[in-house]
């Protein structure tokens, strides 16, 4: 029944969004540590933007797969 969901432009989106997004906060944080000398460990906060990272993907793509009828909500919701 989902898989009917699945659209080209939903795809898209866990490329870009997901895949991209995601890889652009790891490198940062990579960056960022590594440049100032510390220890390649993931803290707090950098693990707190890696969640959002993924409910932003959660409420762009998964959700409108579930729930067609407030895709403009859920689209509100994620670029929050």
């Amino acid at each position: 029944y989902y898989l009917d969901a699945i659209t080209a432009s939903l795809a898209l989106h866990v490329m870009t969004a997901g895949a991209i997004g995601t890889l652009t906060i790891g490198m940062m944080v990579r960056v960022a540590l590594g440049h100032t000398g510390r220890e390649l460990k993931a803290g707090a906060c950098a693990c707190l933007a890696f969640a959002l990272m993924q409910t932003a993907i959660a409420a762009r793509v998964v959700l409108p797969m579930v729930d067609d009828g407030n895709y403009t909500c859920l689209l509100y919701t994620s670029d929050a």
